[in-house]
């Protein structure tokens, strides 16, 4: 079986969607976000680059005209695994522009074209232009990960998640209706590799090994889940327990293997442009 611990890192690109209580799917929902007004503190924005990733993760909230600190890190340079740096924010228009210094030079990502997959008030992904030293570097799709995510103020307050919402795990119904139709990027500390799993409906799963079987979750407690991945051609069950930070990033350990790790929920659209080694 090659679920957590024997993933490829070649991505998984699928476009199903949300599942239906039926087991049924059905397109995943992705919406015009608004332009962010803040970067909330703990906000983790992350870019793909050919050759690895970059990240900045706020310490504080980040508005138009304001400085915080941020971890910065660089997945190609061992270096720059996590440095502090402050980060200036602007907006223009419908542009947020990041400023700021590293050893390798002075950056500067412009943020645009904003996106809320699922439609659940919290904004996603963008398209970021990125210069280094006022040379053009980078243009891609990059994205808001974990639990502390813009707002996204076309979603009425109503019917908007809030960070405080999605803290710990989801129940049956808030995976079937949040995680559903997106995929788990994870990284297996235990055998130094990464990773997908996608969810195709509220049962079913595949991988990039072309694996796939049926999978049941449940809510343990306030902050754990398990998944029971099914895997149809060998008949292989793992159990994977995740520790939720939010629904939408946390750690996990698995029975019988016990192998452990982090992971994240990723657009499926776009995970294919993330390197995680």
């Amino acid at each position: 079986m090659k679920i957590f611990p024997y993933f490829t890192l070649f991505a998984v690109l699928f476009l199903f969607g949300c599942g239906s209580d039926s087991g049924s799917s059905s397109g995943v929902a992705s919406s015009d976000a608004s332009t962010p007004l803040m970067l909330p503190s703990n906000s983790e924005t992350v870019i793909a680059y050919d050759g690895g990733r970059r990240s900045l993760t706020m310490s504080g909230d980040l508005s138009n005209g304001g400085q915080v600190n941020a971890s910065y890190s660089d997945s190609a340079d061992a270096s720059l695994a996590s440095i502090s740096i402050p980060v200036i924010m602007s907006i223009v228009g419908d542009e947020v522009t990041l400023s700021f210094t590293t050893p390798i030079g002075d950056f500067v990502w412009k943020l645009s074209q904003f996106s809320d997959i699922g439609g659940d008030g919290l904004t996603d992904e963008f398209t970021i232009n990125e210069t280094i030293n006022n040379i053009p570097s980078t243009t891609s799709i990059g994205q808001f990960l974990g639990g502390a995510k813009p707002t996204n103020e076309n979603i009425s307050e109503s019917e908007r998640l809030t960070t405080e919402a999605v803290k710990g795990a989801p129940t049956p119904a808030e995976f079937l209706k949040y995680i559903v139709g997106f995929s788990f990027a994870y990284i297996n500390e235990t055998s130094d590799s990464s990773g997908f799993i996608s969810f195709i409906d509220s049962t079913r799963w595949f991988d990039s090994d072309g694996d796939s079987g049926n999978y049941n979750y449940t809510k343990i407690d306030e902050d754990t889940g398990l998944l029971e991945i099914l895997d149809s051609a060998d008949g292989e069950i793992l159990k994977v327990e995740l520790t939720c930070n939010t629904f939408y990033d946390g750690t996990w350990t698995d029975d019988p293997d016990n192998d452990s790790g982090t992971f994240q929920l990723w657009g499926s659209n776009n995970i294919n442009q993330f390197n995680f080694d």
